[in-house]
């Protein structure tokens, strides 16, 4: 059995969480690692002889106490290989600390099921079970976990849970859950808390998406440097707060600040590519941008390929893989740009991008071989390793939008609309042939507080129905209805397509193209009708956010208006806004 230091070292240097170990008592008796048990024994029934075990375990705290948790882990596999049928509960829980903190999480759960297996009743399985949820990203698991943790617990340990669950809330977007859970918890911790840094990190977080920056700049300020600067969290929330307050030079210089305190911190130079880009300031923008899969909380994998990406070559007789990154639209976006290479016939263009996107692309882009991209690695994938170069759609920009001309003149290419899909349409509604089809979205499928308030409901349609002529009729163009909003829509005489455009984005973009206006917030609709050349109003708060390059007109397509509103905006305004724009381009035939 592994003596108790191995099992201590292994929880004070990993610092995942304050516990007591051996301190339970079981029958009243004092519970102990190795209580009962003993190290295997020297010679025959010891495989690889006397000291071995032992000498396993200083490598593993060696290991850990120089940061090399892979290698540590390594050991820890060969030691669990030798040893696994002595180990105790105690143990598994530090083996999945361990293998936690090298992000082997499904390693790491395995360990604390065994040890689940041995006591149900003690937390420390429990708890280590909750931070590998919250730290794979199953939210729905770690609620889980958090709940019964909750539920079983005593009121000695309600305000640690609590503060646990501002973490979770933090991750969920959701600022309104972390200030709750925050008071429950009896309000910011003390600076010697375990997790001082990312609570607080998550309180001021919360904080700028409430719109409150002055109180958390306050809050920000108040803070020792002593103890700010003890990791990045609160360098990196100082941009964080800037930025949300509309000051974006401000941001660039707590972002450059904590860039440069922290060993180059990839979170930074990310956080300041969009800050510069808001400024227009696309060289240094584009420059920290190509950055972006250096942090490892970047949404979107880096595919791997036995191939070299290209870095500005010739592509003249030659073949590249363009491969998707970020969100559905996002990747409709950035696609608009490789047009020139698309077009030129001395080049190969291989398209790789999400199943959802295959058929959109295929129609948009005849002229390129387009494929699913489905794996984080391309290695040895029949297509793309016959290539000669590759690269990520995000990194078009830097070499096509570097500059406002370059913007302006860029070539673009059009979906047409489908005629058969405006004449179902009409007939199946009654509409007259004059009528003027405006089709509307009023939120993405994601519906965090960040982005919750760009956006509007379903009683935009009632609303605007009552200030628009006779002759102008509702399509609905939003995915993922829920009960309610069809309901609605129903009662006010809109348009519903039998076809769940979440899963459908050909099918989408046809409808879009069936529309005469289009009204949406900056979601995926906004990219369909933006390549379906629809005239489109959008909306964002003044001045936009990095995707308008610094410009007041929304770069990357020709037919989309945006209302630029103030950060205080009310949701009445807006819509008064949506119908007079809306009334003026069916007056002017727009």
């Amino acid at each position: 059995m592994a003596p108790f230091f191995w099992v201590y070292s292994v929880s004070r240097i990993l610092k995942s969480k304050s516990k007591q170990l051996g301190k339970k008592k079981v029958n009243g008796q004092k519970k102990r690692l190795g209580a009962g048990k003993k190290a295997p024994a020297a010679g025959a029934s010891n495989p690889l002889g006397p000291q071995t075990g032992a000498a396993l375990e200083r490598s593993i705290n060696d290991a850990i106490d120089r940061g090399l948790t892979t290698e540590a882990c390594q050991l820890a596999d060969t030691y669990v290989s030798l040893y696994e049928d002595r180990l105790g509960y105690d143990q598994y829980v530090m083996l999945g600390e361990l293998f936690m903190a090298d992000k082997q999480y499904v390693r790491a759960h395995s360990f604390i099921m065994k040890a689940l297996k041995i006591d149900s009743d003690r937390v420390d399985a429990p708890e280590t079970l909750f931070w590998i949820y919250l730290k794979m990203g199953d939210l729905a698991k770690a609620n889980d976990a958090l709940s019964q943790l909750i539920r079983f617990s005593g009121l000695d340990q309600e305000q640690k849970y609590a503060s646990w669950e501002v973490l979770l809330g933090n991750t969920e977007s959701d600022p309104d859950r972390v200030l709750e859970s925050l008071e429950r918890a009896g309000g910011p911790p003390r600076p010697g808390d375990q997790y001082y840094h990312e609570i607080m990190y998550s309180y001021l977080q919360a904080l700028s998406q409430k719109g409150d920056t002055d109180r958390a700049w306050e809050i920000l300020e108040s803070i020792p440097e002593e103890i700010k600067y003890q990791t990045p969290n609160l360098p990196v929330m100082a941009g964080t707060i800037l930025h949300a307050a509309g000051d974006n030079e401000g941001a660039v210089v707590a972002y450059t600040e904590a860039f440069e305190r922290f060993n180059q911190l990839p979170e930074a130079r990310w956080n300041r590519a969009l800050s510069y880009l808001e400024l227009g300031q696309l060289d240094r923008g584009w420059d920290d941008w190509l950055y972006r899969f250096d942090w490892t909380g970047f949404p979107s994998p880096n595919v791997t390929f036995d191939i070299p990406e290209w870095g500005g070559e010739s592509l003249e007789g030659k073949s590249i893989v363009l491969w998707a990154e970020q969100g559905l639209g996002d990747q409709i976006m950035f696609t608009s740009l490789a047009v020139p290479w698309i077009k030129d016939p001395s080049i190969d263009v291989i398209l790789a991008v999400h199943e959802k996107l295959f058929d959109l692309m295929r129609a948009w882009f005849p002229d390129a071989r387009v494929e699913k991209l489905l794996k984080k690695t391309a290695v040895d994938h029949p297509v793309f390793s016959g290539a000669d170069y590759h690269l990520s759609i995000g990194s078009l920009p830097p070499y096509f939008m570097r500059s406002v001309e370059q913007i302006r003149n860029r070539p673009a290419r059009f979906l047409r609309s489908d005629p058969s899909i405006r004449e179902t349409i009409l007939e199946t509604e009654g509409w007259s042939a004059d009528s003027v089809l405006v089709g509307i979205c009023w939120r993405s499928a994601v519906v965090d507080v960040s982005r919750s308030v760009h956006y509007v409901n379903v009683n935009l349609v009632e609303s605007l129905r009552n200030n628009l002529p006779e002759n102008v009729k509702f399509v609905s163009l939003q995915y993922q209805l829920t009960d309610e909003e069809r309901e609605k829509l129903l009662d006010l005489g809109v348009h519903i397509p039998g076809v769940e455009f979440f899963d459908e984005v050909l099918a989408h973009g046809r409808f879009v193209g069936a529309c005469d206006y289009v009204v949406t917030p900056l979601t995926l609709t906004n990219q369909l009708a933006g390549i379906f050349d629809v005239p489109t109003i959008t909306w964002t708060p003044s001045p936009g956010n990095w995707s308008f390059l610094g410009q007041r007109e929304y770069p990357w397509y020709r037919s989309i208006a945006v209302l630029m509103l103030s950060r205080d905006h009310s949701r009445s305004s807006l819509v008064y806004q949506i119908g007079r724009w809306l009334n003026l381009a069916i007056e002017n035939d727009v």
